[in-house]
């Protein structure tokens, strides 16, 4: 009875939280059920769950409606690869020495990175294009890639800061003791153990710069040429704002990236996020 009684509040916990998992997984599995039907099973008035005949034919569509749908991608994967590689480095060797060090003015510094978190993005808009306007970057991938940086890096520093913390200091000491110089140091025992926090920074940069809409369409979309999200919102001009297929199988290509990313470097990500929110 008493083991009973200790089991019971676990098993109500993993209900409740295959609950919840059901309630977000159920609208994802409907959409990509009906990327898979052919349109004569989508607008009909005998429902099914699953597909009788499956096709890839609202996948051929969204190609077919969107001529520039192979640039679309490739600008956002040019973006999102060069933001998050400038968000992982700048961060990686920004939080070291908000971990490791002291200096004059490091709490100043963390507060205002704290500060840069808790304001909304919405609120740089103007702001940066106006700096980017003068610049002449806009409508350039360059200049929609720095703000994603500047955007993301905050959070970014803070996550490093906490997985670096989270490594021994006794390990640095005797790098030291042995001759190792701070650089050394940090390259070849904090940042291989911050591997961690390095993929959680990788999943959140990745997901924030591929979904991003306001920014690009504000700063990078003149002529036809812009990323994928902003692309795709074409269809509708062109009159298929009710086709359910295309537009399920649209979202299905949007999401496929970010899962393989995070299913890439799941085994790391919760580690990293724990530490980065613990000890950041």
């Amino acid at each position: 009875m008493v083991r009973l009684r200790r089991k019971l509040p676990i098993a109500v916990t993993y209900l409740v939280a295959l609950g919840f998992a059901a309630l977000f997984l159920l609208p994802l599995a409907w959409i990509v059920v009906t990327a898979l039907k052919p349109s004569a099973e989508i607008y009909t008035g005998d429902v099914h769950f699953l597909p009788r005949h499956p096709t890839l034919v609202n996948f051929v569509d969204v190609a077919q409606s969107l001529p520039q749908f192979p640039s679309y991608l490739w600008n956002s994967l040019v973006v999102t690869v060069a933001s998050v590689t400038g968000v992982v480095v700048t961060s990686a060797t920004a939080a070291y020495p908000l971990a490791r060090m002291r200096f004059l003015g490091q709490r100043l510094v963390l507060g205002i990175v704290l500060l840069a978190v808790a304001v909304p993005f919405a609120l740089y808009l103007i702001p940066v294009y106006l700096v980017l306007s003068q610049m002449g970057l806009l409508n350039t991938i360059p200049g929609l890639v720095l703000p994603y940086i500047a955007l993301n890096l905050p959070l970014a520093i803070i996550l490093m800061r906490g997985a670096y913390r989270g490594i021994p200091v006794e390990l640095e000491e005797v790098a030291r003791v042995d001759g190792a110089s701070t650089l050394r140091v940090w390259w070849h025992i904090a940042l291989p153990l911050a591997g961690p926090g390095i993929a959680t920074v990788v999943i959140l940069t990745f997901v924030a710069v591929w979904g991003e809409f306001m920014f690009a369409v504000t700063l990078f979309s003149s002529g036809g040429n812009t990323t994928f999200p902003v692309g795709i919102t074409f269809i509708q001009e062109q009159g298929s704002a009710y086709a359910f297929g295309p537009l399920s199988a649209t979202i299905i290509i949007a999401l496929v990236p970010a899962l393989v990313m995070f299913l890439l470097l799941q085994r790391y990500f919760v580690r990293g996020l724990l530490e980065g929110a613990l000890k950041g």
